[in-house]
C-alpha cells in the first residue's frame, strides 16, 4: 500500500503524529487455529501517535504511545488535521472524501472525548479543527456542499454549537484551522486562498487571496499562515500574517514542500532538506536521512517525520532540531 500518510504537530512537550494506513488482514497468513469460512478483509484507520518530550523539549523521552485510533471499513481516509495547545491536548479529524469521521479529543484527565461522530451518508463531513482556548472548533461541510462552524467544550461536549460559513468549497487536503485561524483552497480554483478569523459567532474578516500559482498545501495558526505553490516546474513557499495577509514569498526550490506554523515560525520540508524563519527567507536547519513526508515547528523546535529503511523495513522516524 505504500508509504503511510503523516501529520505531525507539536502540544507543549509532546509531539503528536497522526497516521492514516490501509490494514489487510488476510486468515490464511494469520498465526493460529484456521477458521472455517474466513475471508480477507480490508480496513482503514487513522492512529494518533503521542512522543513524550524533555524539559527542553529536544530529545524525546520514552517510545511513542498510541493514544487514539479511528477505523473503518467504508474507505480510505488521511491524517487530517490535528489541533493542538500547550498543554498536551489535541484535537484529530481525520480526513476522507465521501465520508463523515469523528472528531476526537484528548486528553482530559486523561480521557479522550468523541466530539463529533455521525455514521449518516449525509452528515455533515469535517474538514479541519483546532484547539483555541476551552473550544474545540472545527469547520464540516454536508451533502450540500453548506459549510458549517462548529465549537464545543471537550470537557463538556453537549455544550456545542454550529453556524453557517459562507465560502466556496474546500479543495480536499488543504484545509488547516489553527486556534482562531482559519485557511483553506477553493476547490473551484486552486489558486485560491481563503482565510478568516472564527469565534463562537461565526467567521469575520474572511478574505479571498489570490495566489500565483497551484496551491499544493496549506498551514494556519494563530495569526500566520504558510502556503506552498507551484509555479511552473518550481516551488514556492508564501508567508502571510494576519490581518495584512500580504504574501511575501520565502523559499523556493524544485521539490514539493510540505509546511507547518508553530508560534509564529513557518517550516517547510522538501526532499531530504528542512528549513524554518520566524522573519525573512526560511534558512536550512539540517538534511534528514530520508525524504521527509511532515514538517512540524513551535518557535525554536522542528520536527521532521523522515521516511527510511530500517533492516530492510519501511519505517517514518520522528527527529527533533532546533530551528536558529
Amino acid at each position: 500500500e505504500g508509504w503511510n500518510d503523516v501529520h505531525a504537530s507539536f502540544a507543549g512537550r509532546s509531539l503528536v503524529v497522526s497516521d492514516a494506513a490501509t490494514v489487510r488482514l488476510d486468515p490464511r497468513r494469520t498465526p493460529g487455529p484456521r477458521v472455517p469460512g474466513a475471508t480477507p478483509f480490508v480496513y482503514y484507520r487513522v492512529e494518533a501517535n503521542v512522543s513524550a518530550l524533555d524539559r527542553r523539549r529536544l530529545r524525546f523521552v520514552g517510545a511513542p504511545e498510541e493514544q487514539l485510533s479511528v477505523r473503518t471499513s467504508i474507505g480510505r481516509m488521511w491524517s487530517g488535521d490535528l489541533g493542538t495547545n500547550g498543554r498536551g491536548g489535541y484535537l484529530l479529524v481525520p480526513g476522507a472524501p465521501r465520508f463523515p469521521t469523528p472528531v476526537v479529543y484528548c486528553c482530559n484527565e486523561e480521557t479522550e472525548a468523541v466530539i463529533e461522530s455521525r455514521s449518516r451518508p449525509d452528515a455533515p463531513r469535517p474538514i479541519a479543527g483546532s484547539l483555541d482556548g476551552p473550544r474545540a472548533r472545527w469547520l464540516a461541510i454536508d451533502g450540500a456542499g453548506a459549510l458549517t462552524l462548529n465549537w464545543a467544550d471537550p470537557s463538556v461536549p453537549t455544550s456545542r454549537d454550529t453556524v453557517p460559513f459562507e465560502g466556496p468549497t474546500p479543495a480536499n487536503r488543504l484545509a488547516s484551522m489553527g486556534g482562531p485561524l482559519l485557511a483553506y483552497v477553493s476547490n473551484a480554483d486552486r489558486a485560491s486562498l481563503v482565510v478568516a478569523r472564527v469565534g463562537d459567532e461565526g467567521a469575520f474578516g474572511t478574505r479571498t487571496i489570490p495566489m500565483p500559482g497551484r496551491i499544493v498545501d496549506v498551514a494556519a495558526q494563530r495569526n500566520t499562515v504558510a502556503v506552498a505553490v507551484r509555479r511552473g516546474s518550481r516551488f514556492e513557499v508564501h508567508r502571510l500574517r494576519w490581518p495584512s495577509l500580504a504574501p511575501v514569498v520565502v523559499w523556493r526550490g524544485t521539490a514539493k514542500p510540505k509546511v507547518a506554523v508553530g508560534k509564529g515560525t513557518v517550516g517547510a520540508a522538501a526532499g531530504r532538506r528542512a528549513f524554518a524563519g520566524r522573519t525573512g527567507r526560511l534558512v536550512p536547519i539540517r538534511t534528514a536521512k530520508g525524504r521527509v513526508a511532515a514538517i512540524a515547528v513551535d518557535g525554536n523546535r522542528a520536527a521532521v517525520l523522515e521516511r527510511r529503511k530500517v533492516k530492510g523495513k519501511r519505517a517514518t522516524v520522528a527527529r527533533l532540531w532546533r530551528v536558529g
